[in-house]
């Protein structure tokens, strides 16, 4: 067959500006290339085509016309260049997370029976993995870029009028369900069919979220608001039609965000137009540069040792481009196939013949287990935990995720066991935990919590891994905590309430002073000393304050978490909470019924999952059709999430299993790179 072939340009060898235009010129021709086995990357910051080379010739003058380009040959290579752009050791701004979500989808109109579909795909998980794994994750942050222009341009206490947001793709989404908006009298989102983006946000649009057409802005001066604009889909009308707009409108800044600036020059001279290109901006990469770059050699590192350990071959149409040598099989390369020989044809199993034929070796792999002390061991940082949250989040409000709700058995009035599978398609990971919760444990000196985690390899189904599943329910039931409240908490957050200062409380201080790092937290036990130990243990450098009653600390509190064991009668009072203050039960029971009548906002993880659960149990929540959407809609913007400062919104967070089965696989990685645990023949 045919040597692969690679050709790229990318934000190095040119301007970006030019990159970034090129790259909107070429885009239209993937659908084309794919039918020929020829993949397309064209970013803002890349334009790359990989495949056969006879397939390349004829498109290659087409795309790198006048551009200056590299060339590399060979699956190997080509796959340690898609690794190392998929980890954003190649990205403008070093670490950011969109390049790998752009790669796969790059390669999804290509036929999967290409060899360039399957060495992609398995160089861009090599990649994604060891991003996570050496915490290659960039501080860069849109929101904060907005919040310190406004900083800047708004001093002695000047208020900001309102912020206009120029599109609504996902970078203006973003800046909405960040919550920046909260400093301004209200948040105007400028888009040209505003019918379209009602249905796609699936909500009525409250007035500090107005929609506008770009003719429809500008009519007065308002040198007290800012313009962000987050959308390079702009024609010549459209451009003229906003710069007309924009010229009237004389805001105090514009922040043009997007890869090809929007304006003309002759329309920014006369405005305060920032893009991503000046010095302002750029400061803002240099700096997030600087603090990743230390990190480079070790994930470049990462990368090498993971493509060394597997075979990289060019296929002939229909196999697999990888195969793994080292006894274990890594999950995060997901065309890897097991290191045993399976037969073209499978053995007669009718037989006692066939059937010591199957026991002789042909489903015998390695599978490695976990202890509680080896998973303590791999040291997960908080901040990873909360951003593979985040992004499973994403997935589930994407609905790229399968999540069932929990299945279980209650041996005794005060315990339950249930069952928890989950498959995230796009991080190609698959398993299901056995968790048991006994109330009563602490009280004979067992843990409340117990459980397994078992993760399988989505391509085979063959288990990997099993793992102890304590310590990993209290990060990610944790970090879904902070995550909910980095979307729905009030502007400022000066006091968090936290009832309970076991397990649970320990690492809720953690995750959530990482996202309120000035709050301080007034924690609720009926055992001093359990406070005394949280105070000693946690990493945080927040104030933590020893309150008797939970009533004082959740009535001056703004965020409100109960993370006590499970309580059969009321406990907490929905009426103690403050106007404007977030509610997050880590248990269902325990509140007063009013927590689904008298919130503002009722929310869940997963809805189905809550309504099953609740009808399952017999719970003392009697309406729960106030139940508006689950966390995942927040961030996906298809509901509104605190349209008034005053909201008090509940949120109940019952526990997913994808996020189980995510940080379990973050575990896995370390512990694989560690040599941590113990293997076994399964």
């Amino acid at each position: 067959m045919n040597e692969l072939l690679g050709l790229y340009s990318d934000h190095r060898m040119v301007e970006p500006v030019a990159i970034a235009q090129r790259s909107s010129k070429v885009k239209p021709l993937a659908t084309d290339l794919k039918r020929k086995g020829v993949l397309l990357v064209a970013t803002c910051a890349r334009i790359e085509i990989y495949g056969e080379e006879p397939a390349l010739k004829n498109v290659t003058s087409t795309i790198f016309s006048n551009l200056a380009h590299g060339r590399i040959e060979g699956a190997p290579a080509i796959a340690k260049r898609l690794a190392e752009i998929a980890s954003a050791a190649h990205s403008q701004i070093l670490g950011e997370s969109y390049i790998s979500d752009q790669l796969e989808k790059a390669i999804e109109p290509v036929d999967p029976n290409f060899p360039i579909f399957q060495i992609a795909r398995s160089a861009i998980a090599m990649g994604r993995a060891a991003r996570e794994r050496q915490r290659f994750v960039a501080t860069f942050d849109y929101d904060q870029i907005v919040r310190d222009i406004v900083a800047d341009r708004f001093a002695n206490e000047e208020l900001p009028d309102r912020l206009y947001i120029i599109g609504a793709g996902m970078l203006g989404r973003g800046l909405i369900r960040s919550g920046v908006g909260k400093q301004f009298r209200s948040t105007v989102v400028v888009t040209r069919n505003p019918k379209n983006l009602r249905r796609r946000l699936r909500r009525s649009i409250d007035m500090e979220l107005a929609l506008m057409r770009p003719a429809e802005i500008g009519y007065a001066r308002e040198p007290r608001s800012i313009v962000v604009i987050g959308t390079a889909d702009v024609n010549d009308e459209y451009e003229a039609t906003l710069q007309d707009a924009l010229l009237r409108l004389e805001p105090r800044v514009i922040l043009d965000l997007s890869s090809i600036p929007v304006l003309s020059e002759a329309a920014s001279s006369k405005l305060n137009y920032v893009t991503m290109y000046d010095k302002e901006f750029l400061r803002y990469i240099e700096q997030n540069n600087i603090a990743l770059a230390p990190k480079l050699p070790l994930l470049l590192s990462d990368i090498k040792e993971r493509l060394q350990k597997a075979q990289i071959y060019s296929p002939p149409k229909g196999h697999l481009a990888l195969q793994q040598h080292t006894p274990i099989r890594r999950r995060n390369t997901r065309s890897l196939i097991p290191a045993i020989d399976i037969p073209n044809q499978a053995p007669d199993c009718s037989s006692s013949a066939g059937l010591n034929a199957k026991r002789e070796g042909y489903m015998t792999t390695p599978i490695r287990w976990l202890s509680r002390n080896d998973v303590a061991q791999t040291n997960l940082p908080f901040t990873s935990a909360l951003d593979i949250v985040e992004r499973t989040l994403r997935d589930h409000g994407d609905g790229a995720f399968e999540n069932p709700p929990k299945i279980g058995i209650h041996p005794g009035r005060d315990s339950h066991i249930h069952a928890m599978a989950g498959w995230l398609p796009r991080q190609r990971r698959a398993g299901l935990k056995w968790v048991a919760c006994y109330s009563s444990n602490p009280k004979v000196g067992l843990p409340n919590i117990t459980g397994l985690l078992v993760l399988n390899d989505p391509d085979t189904g063959l288990p990997v891994c099993v793992m102890d599943a304590a310590y990993l329910t209290a990060i990610r039931t944790a970090a879904a905590s902070a995550i909910t409240s980095k979307y729905l908490s009030p502007p400022h957050v000066n006091r968090i309430a936290i009832i309970g200062a076991g397990l649970q409380g320990l690492y809720h201080v953690e995750m959530l002073s990482l996202i309120h790092p000035t709050a301080e937290f007034h924690i609720v036990d009926i055992n001093e000393n359990a406070v005394t130990r949280l105070t000693e243990q946690t990493y945080s450098k927040a104030t933590i304050i020893h309150v008797k009653e939970a009533e004082a600390a959740i009535r001056v509190a703004d965020v409100v978490v109960t993370a006590t064991s499970r309580l059969e009668d009321v406990a907490f009072q929905f009426g103690w909470v403050k106007k404007g203050s977030l509610a997050m039960p880590v248990h269902v029971l325990g509140w007063s019924q009013d927590i689904t009548t008298a919130s503002d906002l009722l929310l869940a993880d997963d809805v189905g999952q809550f309504k099953n659960y609740i009808i399952a149990t017999g719970s003392p929540y009697n309406d729960i059709s106030r139940v508006r959407g689950s966390v995942s809609d927040i961030i996906a913007g298809r509901i509104a999430g605190r349209v008034r400062i005053a909201d008090r919104i509940a949120v109940f967070n019952l526990g997913l299993a994808i996020h189980d089965v995510a940080i379990g696989s973050a575990i896995l990685d370390i512990a694989e790179q560690h040599g941590l645990g113990t293997v076994v023949s399964y």
